[in-house]
């Protein structure tokens, strides 16, 4: 994808690339291209992107009066603000430097200031410009736990970026800097009412969220046949005269298929529907093309079926994607929320109770038997409490440290730094609920640091804008005050929601396991010759083991006990597959 932006304090630097626009104010050169706005005022500067106004969402009015609020009083008026945005402030007088990221980190913000001054939307483009280009080994291993490089890492050593809904101050001549997160989600006063009264409510705040993402332009949704994508094409194709379009991916492997389902969304909503059945062959190629698109090592298998969902949108020359990324992390739809009531449940338990089944399961030696590895982890998941009881569903590097990992690369790094980074994320919330304390742990990280890239790469190298309703900052907030038995009840998940969409979701749907656009990597690293092939030639090759990051002989043995039916590592497989290609493609 083209870099917006990028602002330094080298001139000379301006000669390496080419943006529609320099400028020099003080001691920064600006440089930026026809997506980038710029407004000048006396000793101040600002430069912006929105998607909103892009989109004819957004009137300039509104813009005019957050850059004006900003030059005035400092404060950067967000609430005014929606979808993807960026802003940069600079006072050539002070020589103070601001610069914003969206409330979800749509647009990334990366900076370096060891070497002079350089920030950009673009990794590469500071990469170019900076002489330490060190690979990070702490940032490979959170990639190795995560599939994605979290913020302020990155996968340079000497390159940060913002989070969510994070700022950066630096002053230009001092070069002390300052990050900030300008906005946190207020959980207090919840909501009251019968259930009826809070239902309706939802629906509503829903509702307008999504009709607030339809444009004048030509709209296409995704459609994975749950119920997020369902009842945002449900609300759309009712209000946008016939013209929607709905894209879906489905399988040969009919278990990781939910083609079913969208049938029978399209039997009751009536719209203009494309749907695709990949290919192992297909993905095959996907990968090899899918490496060079991201500026990091980025591990989160579904953007396989993902990117090519927007490939056949843009094929069909729709220029937005409305997509129901967050749907979980606001209505409390994440299978690990309801799992972890088990695990708080088994962790209050008086000793006596859990004492026989757990000296029973611990005299039984390393077992290749499923049943017993499940038990294992069910306990051992249990007796931790949280964060780190939710951080061992995203663990892979931690749980195999020693195994996994070579000794030279082990050398200097914190094995826990990983649960360090999401410890961090957890205590900013301000809930004493734990629910609402894991659903903003993963809009920080889940959403901002992964779901979002995956999607916003899909349909930035598809030419494609694409908008995310659930994200409304005034949905999430009204969603925060919601009580937590109309999110988890019992063991239902998102139950206010599904009673609120009801109307309009048929009930197969609403009922019906969650997917998503889940890839059989499973079924292919233990069945096709291609994908076996490629993970034992990758594992045994010269340069993967110089590399010396991974044991190479455990990473065979993950992809025989995988074969074997042992565990499912398909995505360890894929995430270190993944890491290895990138590697190639970029150094």
């Amino acid at each position: 994808m083209t870099s917006m932006f990028y602002i330094t304090d080298n001139i000379n630097n301006s000669n390496k690339f080419k943006y529609n626009s320099i400028k020099e104010f003080g001691s920064l050169v600006f440089m930026f291209n026809e997506l980038v706005n710029i407004v000048q005022s006396g000793d101040d500067v600002c430069i912006y992107y929105s998607q909103a106004k892009s989109l004819d969402l957004l009137s300039e009015d509104i813009i005019s009066s957050v850059v004006e609020s900003h030059f005035s009083s400092n404060t950067f008026d967000y609430k005014a603000l929606s979808n993807k945005y960026c802003f940069i402030f600079f006072n050539f007088k002070t020589n103070v430097f601001k610069a914003y990221t969206d409330l979800f980190k749509n647009v990334n913000i990366y900076y370096a200031l060891d070497e002079g001054f350089n920030v950009s939307d673009s990794l590469s483009v500071i990469k170019s410009v900076i002489s330490d280009d060190q690979i990070s080994k702490e940032s490979i291993y959170h990639y190795l736990n995560f599939c994605y490089i979290p913020s302020p890492y990155t996968i340079y050593k000497a390159v940060s970026k913002l989070g969510a809904a994070q700022s950066i101050e630096v002053n230009t001549d001092s070069k002390k800097t300052e990050i900030n997160r300008y906005w946190n989600i207020n959980y207090t006063p919840v909501q009251e009412g019968g259930e009826d009264i809070l239902v309706d409510k939802i629906k509503s705040s829903l509702v307008k969220a999504i009709l607030q993402c339809k444009t004048k332009h030509k709209n296409s949704t995704f459609l994975s046949g749950g119920t997020d994508s369902t009842s945002i094409t449900s609300v759309l194709s009712k209000n946008s005269d016939g013209q929607l379009k709905s894209y879906s991916i489905g399988f040969y492997e009919e278990e990781y298929s939910e083609l079913e389902f969208v049938d029978i969304a399209q039997k009751v909503l009536k719209h203009d529907s494309t749907k695709y059945k990949l290919s192992a062959d297909e993905v095959y190629e996907l990968i090899f093309e899918l490496s060079g698109e991201f500026e990091e090592p980025f591990g989160n298998s579904s953007v396989l079926a993902t990117y090519y969902c927007a490939k056949l949108s843009s094929n069909d020359n729709n220029d937005v994607m409305i997509a129901g990324d967050g749907g979980d992390e606001i209505f409390g739809g994440n299978e690990r929320y309801a799992k972890d009531e088990y695990f708080q449940k088994y962790y209050n338990l008086p000793g006596f109770i859990k004492w026989p089944l757990e000296t029973l399961v611990s005299i039984i030696p390393g077992s290749s038997n499923r049943l017993i590895n499940r038990v294992k982890n069910f306990i051992k998941r249990s007796n931790t409490q949280n964060p780190k009881r939710f951080y061992l569903d995203d663990s892979f590097s931690s749980d195999y440290y020693e195994e996994l990992l070579s000794s030279g690369f082990r050398n200097n790094l914190n094995k826990w730094s990983s649960l360090e980074v999401v410890k961090a994320n957890y205590d900013y919330c301000e809930s004493d609920e734990e629910l609402n304390k894991l659903m903003q742990l993963d809009q920080l990280m889940a959403i901002a640091e992964n779901d979002l890239m995956k999607v916003n790469t899909s349909c930035g190298t598809n030419d494609i804008d694409v908008l995310y309703p659930f994200l409304n900052r005034e949905l999430v907030e009204f969603m925060a005050t919601i009580p937590k038995n109309l999110k988890i009840h019992g063991s239902e998940k998102r139950y206010g929601f599904k009673k609120a969409v009801a109307e309009f979701t048929p009930q197969e749907i609403l009922y019906k396991k969650k997917q998503g656009f889940g890839v059989p990597l499973s079924v292919w690293f233990k069945t096709n010759t291609k994908f076996i092939e490629l993970a034992k030639d990758i594992f045994n090759s010269d340069m993967f083991i110089e590399r010396d990051i991974f044991n190479y002989k455990f990473c065979l043995e993950l992809l025989d006990k995988h074969i074997k039916g042992t565990w499912d590592y398909s995505q360890e497989i894929w995430i270190i597959i993944n890491l290895e290609l990138w590697l190639r493609k970029h150094l």
